[in-house]
């Protein structure tokens, strides 16, 4: 027997036979995830929002571009989703708004990983495109310390006429983009109960704790509200109340910060227009204060706009004109911190792309 040829055909037996080994290892995950694979379409989408505003206490006037957002999002299987959304000009800078997977465990549950929205507020006060106004309500904007931060949330829904839907998540507590180490991680809960077509109620708690350098910047905030939202063809009606109680707070007086707000507007369909698909007037009021049963609201506004719909859909893209008046008492510590123009009578033009 010629030990060359032996050695030869040994040597190229093991070469196929690794060959295909490996091919079958890079062959079966792929194989597996086509069996188990609901959609192969992905979604590209994206917010522009752009607009003029004038002080009429100071007279200043300015443009701004709010958001420019970038979002991709699909099924990698049945079992695995993705979600990207990029801010391409926050104030000039660039933001990584959200990046995790969602691992669906269950068939009416999961989990979620990664950079995403901490469920607490409500989708239609963070979200540009589900928004009444060209400003959010001040418990949108004053009360939250973020409305994302990098975690895990883990949910489970049930009921198909009224859903149930049970939301608990734990973070960093370092808002975006802030992988940051900790020894008490951020907790929130949310229970809702409904859906935003009809009527939809929830009650809702978050521990946000921020350890820092300086104690005089550290945050050990409880925040609790609950809010409603009521639809029925084209009208639409929601109010919220939220309170931030701090642990740190050297006074009693300052322990306690509430807000709410209650917003409403009706659809006017206009086939007959061609620019314009339909005209929606709207109304809010909301209020801040740090001593509601000492000396009543510190803060309330009055917000009146009028958007003209460039499609179909309710609250979508639009040409808005939004007109806020301020009731001051006392300036509040986070309106105090704000920019000089914050408390300023306004009228705003936007125009809200959404794709």
């Amino acid at each position: 027997m010629d030990l060359k040829k032996v050695k030869r055909r040994t040597t190229y037996f093991r070469f196929f036979s690794y060959s295909g080994f490996f091919a079958l290892m890079l062959w079966l995950p792929v194989f597996m995830a086509a069996q188990s694979r609901d959609t192969t379409q992905w979604k590209l989408d994206g917010t522009l929002k752009t607009k003029f505003e004038w002080g009429l206490n100071s007279g200043d006037v300015r443009f701004n571009l709010r958001n420019s957002r970038i979002g991709l999002s699909g099924n990698l299987n049945r079992y695995a989703a993705y979600r990207v959304q990029v801010e391409l000009s926050n104030e000039g800078k660039f933001d990584i708004l959200d990046g995790f997977i969602t691992l669906n465990l269950l068939k009416n549950g999961g989990i979620r990983l990664g950079q995403s929205s901490v469920p607490f507020e409500n989708s239609y006060i963070i979200t540009p495109s589900q928004s009444m106004f060209a400003n959010r309500a001040f418990v949108g904007k004053f009360f939250t310390a973020g409305s994302r931060d990098i975690g895990a949330v883990a949910f489970y829904s049930i009921g198909d006429v009224f859903p149930l839907l049970l939301e608990g998540g734990v973070f960093n507590g370092g808002k975006i983009n802030n992988p940051r180490w900790t020894k008490k991680p951020s907790l929130a809960l949310r229970l809702t109960m409904g859906s935003l077509e009809h009527f939809r109620t929830s009650v809702k708690a978050y521990r946000y704790a921020n350890e820092a350098n300086n104690p005089d910047e550290e945050k050990d905030w409880l925040f609790w509200g609950a809010d409603i939202s009521y639809r029925k063809k084209d009208y639409l009606l929601q109010a919220e109340v939220m309170n931030r109680y701090d642990y740190n707070a050297s006074r009693p007086a300052d322990k306690n910060f509430t807000g709410a707000y209650l917003q409403s507007a009706y659809i006017f369909h206009c086939p007959f227009l061609k620019l314009f698909h339909s005209v929606t007037p709207a109304v809010r009021w909301d209020a801040m204060t740090c001593g509601l049963r000492r000396s009543g609201l510190d803060v309330h506004r009055v917000t009146a706009g009028l958007a003209f719909g460039l499609t179909d859909k309710p609250f979508d893209s639009c040409l808005r004109i939004d007109f806020e008046h301020y009731f001051v008492r006392n300036k509040s510590r986070e309106l105090a911190g704000s920019d000089d123009h914050v408390s300023d009578n306004k009228l705003t033009l936007e125009l809200l792309l959404v794709f």
